[in-house]
């Protein structure tokens, strides 16, 4: 999040699945092994995700089947993972890629 914020920009975060498509096709052709964050955390509320950049409830969503889960009672941010379809809760010191955007 901080090197995005230091280019002006933020994690990324989706409007629609055409964006989420064309994301999942990118890690995909740079080989990306884990995943990459997403913008969304309920860090404030558990189980309420929000909108890093502005606080506000996700307009659109594509969580995988059984998350967000809270596992270990620890996850409280969001990542695409490249092994589930549909995005997921991950602890937020966990490695990943970023993308950032403006």
């Amino acid at each position: 999040m901080i090197s995005c914020i230091s280019i002006g920009a933020g994690l990324l975060e989706f409007q629609n699945k055409i964006e989420e498509t064309w994301v999942d096709l990118q890690i995909k052709h740079r080989g990306y092994t884990k995943g990459v964050w997403l913008g969304y955390s309920d860090i404030q509320k558990e189980g309420r995700y929000v909108s890093m950049s502005n606080a506000e409830e996700l307009g659109y969503n594509n969580w995988h089947k059984t998350e967000p889960n809270n596992g270990g009672g620890i996850e409280h941010c969001a990542a695409i993972h490249v092994q589930y379809v549909g995005w997921v809760d991950v602890h937020c010191t966990a490695k990943f890629n970023f993308v950032c955007k403006k």
